[in-house]
C-alpha cells in the first residue's frame, strides 16, 4: 500500500468518526469531602480477584485487597519489593523455606482482625485449585506452617500442587474432569526473586467470609448462588448443566472440594479486604466508588474517596479533565502532542510496562477450518504454521517507522516480550535481516512461488495455499488504525496480501480469547510484570493466557527451570534463551515499546514527585502509592479552563477511542 492510500484511509477514518467527541463546559461540583475522580473507559467485568482480568479491575483490586508484598517502582525504579501484609521475611540458608512476619495491627474492612490463618487459607486454596500457578507452583500445600497468629512459613518443593481429580467449570469441548498427578514433595531451592516478584499479584482473602462460601458452607442445599457445595452436572454437548448440591467433599463426580459458585459472574462475592480503600458502590456502566479506610494499618490515605467514572471515548474523557468534570484520566499522544491544555492540567508520561505486538495465530482448528471452525469456508491458513512465512512477515516490518508515525515519535522499536527497561531484557538478541528484499528471499528459499495473480502460493499437504490474510485491530483507536495501515503497507511490499479489519472492542476480546483465537493476524497491546516468570507462563503450551496457541516444548521447560535457578547469571541466561526462542518463532512479534500518557488537574491535586514517575504511570496495576499519597492542592485562583481547541477537535475528530483491551481469558481453567 502506498503513502497516498494510507493518507486517504486516515482522512476517511477522521470523516467517519468526526463530531462524536465534543463535550461543552459544565459546572464543577464543589464537594465537601475530598473526592478524586478518575475517568475510565468501559465497565468492570468483576471485582472478584478469581474472575477479574481487565486493567480497570486490577487497578481497583489491590486498593481493596492487599498482597503479602508490593512492588516499588517509584521513579521508574528497580522493582524492589516492599512490605504489604508481610512487614518482613527471611529465607532459610538453603532457599527451600521463607518465613513471613505479618503486620499485627491490621483488620479487615468489617473489623475482624487479620491473622496468619487468612494467609494460610488463601495460599492453600490457590495451591489446591492450581490458580495463580505462575507464583504458587512450588509452594507445598502439605507444608504451609502457621507458627503463630502473625508468623507463617512456606516450604518449597519440586512441584507443590496436589494430586487430585479436578473439575473444569467451563462448559466447552474439553473434559469436565481430569486428573492432576504431578505433585513432587522433594524440598527444592527456588529463585527467591521469582517468588517475591510474583506474589504482589496475589491478594489475601478474609478466611472468615470466603471459607464458608467455598469449602464449608453451613447450608449445602441452597445451590450455586449461595455458595453451597456442589457441581455442574454435565449432561452432554449443547445440553444444560444443572447445579447439583452435595453435602460432602468427595464423591465420584466432584473431587476438588470447592464450590464453583465463585466462578459465577453474578455471584456477589464479599468485597472486604485490608487495603487502604473500602468498596462503597458500583453502578454498572456508570461509576465505581471506593472510600478511605479510617483504620488502615499503614495510615489513612489523604483523600476521602476515589470515584471511577465511565466514559465511552478517550476524547470525551480527556475533555472531562479539561473542563473539570473529572480530575484524572489516561489519554492518547494524539492529544498531548498536538495541543496545550493550559496551566490547570499537567501531563504525565512514563514507559508503559508492556508493548504493542503482532499476533500470528497458531490455533490449528482455525487455520485448518476444522473443529469449531468446520464449515467456515474460505481459505485455509496453514501457511502461518510455517516458520519461514512468519519469519518473512517479521522481516518485512519497519518497527521504527511505526514508532515514529503511529506514536508521533514517542515510542521505540521492540524486539522482545521482556521490556527493554528491565534487567531481564536480552540485549544481545540475534535478529533477522530486515526489509522486503530479505523477506522475499526467505519465501523463495522455502519454495514459495508467485502465481499469475501475483500472490505467493505453495502446496501444503495437498492444498494449494496462498499468502493472503486478514489483520484485525480494535476499531475506534486512532493509533491502532494507523499502526494497522503501516503493517499492511510493510507486509504487502513482500507480496503477501493483507486486508485490515477493524473489530469492535468487546468482539475483539472474544476473538482473541483462549480456545477461540478467531483471527489470522491481529495487533494489540500486552502488559507485563517486572519479573519474566509471568510472561513465560503466558506462553507455555498450557498457559492460562496463551494469546495464540503457541506451543513450544522448550518454553514449557524454561518455565520451571528459571523458577528453580537461584543464581542470577544462570537464570538470566535461561530468560535470554526464552526471548530468543520467541523472536525466532515469530508468531508473537513485539512491535514497539511506548509511553503511558495521563493527564490530571494540577490546580486541584498534588502528587508526590516520585509517584509521577512510576513505570506505567498512576493508573496501573503496579502503582498503589499514587492513590495513597495524592492530596488536595493549596487553593489558588485560576481562570476556568477552555474546552479543547476547535482545531484539535477537527484534527482528532473523535477518533481517540482507545478501549483498554488486555488479551486474556476468564481464568476458569488454569489461573
Amino acid at each position: 500500500m502506498k503513502h497516498g492510500k494510507l493518507l486517504a484511509c486516515m482522512l476517511a477514518f477522521l470523516f467517519l468518526v468526526g463530531g462524536l467527541g465534543y463535550l461543552p463546559n459544565r459546572a464543577v461540583a464543589q464537594d465537601e469531602e475530598k473526592v478524586f475522580k478518575v475517568g475510565v473507559l468501559g465497565d468492570l467485568e468483576s471485582l472478584n480477584p478469581i474472575l477479574a482480568w481487565t486493567e480497570f479491575a486490577w487497578q481497583l483490586i489491590p486498593l481493596i485487597y492487599e498482597p503479602l508484598v508490593r512492588w516499588n517502582i517509584s521513579g521508574g525504579g528497580d522493582w524492589r519489593i516492599v512490605p504489604g501484609m508481610a512487614e518482613s521475611w527471611e529465607w532459610a540458608d538453603n532457599g527451600t523455606q521463607v518465613t513471613l512476619h505479618l503486620v499485627q495491627n491490621a483488620t479487615w474492612h468489617d473489623g475482624t482482625p487479620f491473622t496468619s490463618a487468612d494467609v494460610n487459607w488463601t495460599l492453600f486454596t490457590w495451591t489446591w485449585l492450581g490458580w495463580w500457578i505462575s507464583s504458587q507452583s512450588h509452594t507445598d500445600h502439605h507444608a504451609i506452617q502457621v507458627i503463630d497468629d502473625y508468623t507463617i512459613a512456606l516450604n518449597f518443593v519440586d512441584w507443590g500442587l496436589p494430586n487430585q481429580w479436578r473439575w473444569d467449570g467451563v462448559n466447552d469441548t474439553t473434559p469436565f474432569r481430569w486428573y492432576r498427578g504431578d505433585y513432587n514433595g522433594t524440598p527444592t531451592e527456588i529463585a527467591r526473586e521469582y517468588f517475591l516478584m510474583t506474589i504482589p499479584y496475589l491478594p489475601i482473602f478474609p478466611m472468615h467470609l470466603w471459607d464458608q462460601l467455598m469449602w464449608s458452607s453451613p447450608d449445602p442445599g441452597t445451590g450455586i448462588n449461595a455458595g453451597g457445595h456442589g457441581y455442574y452436572n454435565y449432561t452432554g454437548p449443547g445440553q444444560s448443566t444443572p447445579w447439583v448440591a452435595t453435602s460432602f467433599f468427595h464423591n465420584n463426580t466432584w473431587k476438588d472440594a470447592i464450590s464453583w459458585g465463585v466462578l459465577d459472574y453474578t455471584w456477589a462475592e464479599p468485597r472486604i479486604g485490608t487495603g487502604p480503600f473500602m468498596f462503597d458502590e458500583w453502578i454498572p456502566g456508570e461509576s465505581v466508588r471506593l472510600v478511605a479506610d479510617e483504620d488502615y494499618h499503614y495510615g489513612r490515605v489523604n483523600i476521602d474517596a476515589l470515584e471511577f467514572i465511565t466514559y465511552s471515548t478517550v476524547e470525551t474523557m480527556t475533555q472531562g479533565v479539561v473542563v473539570g468534570d473529572i480530575d484524572f484520566c489516561s489519554t492518547s499522544v494524539t492529544f498531548t502532542e498536538l495541543t496545550d491544555f493550559g496551566p490547570t492540567v499537567d501531563v504525565i508520561e512514563n514507559d508503559f510496562m508492556g508493548y504493542r505486538m503482532l499476533f500470528i495465530n497458531q490455533y490449528e482448528d482455525y487455520l485448518n477450518a476444522s473443529g469449531a471452525y468446520n464449515g467456515r469456508g474460505g481459505s485455509k491458513y496453514n501457511a502461518l504454521l510455517e516458520n519461514d512465512v512468519r519469519k518473512a512477515i517479521h522481516q518485512s516490518l519497519d518497527k521504527s517507522r511505526i514508532a515514529d508515525v503511529a506514536y508521533l515519535g514517542t515510542a521505540r522499536a521492540a524486539d522482545s516480550p521482556i521490556h527493554d527497561s528491565l534487567i531481564w531484557h536480552n540485549d544481545a538478541m540475534v535478529e533477522f535481516t530486515p526489509g522486503a528484499a530479505a523477506a522475499i528471499a526467505t519465501l523463495e528459499g522455502a519454495g514459495w512461488q508467485v502465481n499469475s495473480a501475483g500472490l505467493w502460493e505453495k502446496d501444503l499437504g495437498g492444498y494449494n495455499e496462498t499468502l493472503s490474510f486478514d489483520l484485525k485491530y480494535v476499531a475506534g483507536d486512532p493509533i491502532a488504525f494507523v499502526e494497522a495501515q503501516l503493517l499492511e503497507e510493510d507486509i504487502e511490499a513482500t507480496g503477501i496480501a493483507i486486508t485490515t479489519v477493524p473489530v469492535e472492542a468487546s468482539t475483539f476480546v472474544s476473538d482473541m480469547t483462549e480456545g477461540t483465537w478467531n483471527y489470522a493476524l491481529a495487533t494489540d497491546f500486552w502488559t507485563q510484570l517486572g519479573d519474566p516468570n509471568h510472561y513465560i507462563w503466558y506462553l507455555r503450551s498450557d498457559g492460562g493466557l496463551n494469546p495464540n496457541n503457541i506451543e513450544i516444548p522448550r518454553i514449557d521447560e524454561l518455565f520451571k527451570e528459571q523458577q528453580l535457578e537461584s543464581d542470577y547469571t544462570a537464570r538470566k541466561a535461561l530468560v535470554d534463551e526464552f526471548q530468543q526462542i520467541v523472536y525466532d518463532d515469530s508468531s508473537i512479534i513485539p512491535l514497539v515499546y511506548y509511553q503511558d500518557v495521563e493527564i490530571y488537574r494540577s490546580d486541584r491535586w498534588e502528587f508526590r514527585p516520585q509517584d509521577l514517575t512510576w513505570t506505567s504511570g498512576i493508573f496501573s496495576v503496579h502503582n498503589h502509592a499514587g492513590w495513597m499519597n495524592v492530596d488536595a492542592a493549596e487553593a489558588t485562583t485560576t481562570t476556568p479552563p477552555p474546552p479543547l481547541p476547535v482545531e484539535m477537535i477537527v484534527i482528532v475528530a473523535g477518533a481517540a477511542v482507545a478501549i483498554v483491551v488486555i488479551v486474556a481469558v476468564v481464568w476458569f481453567k488454569r489461573k
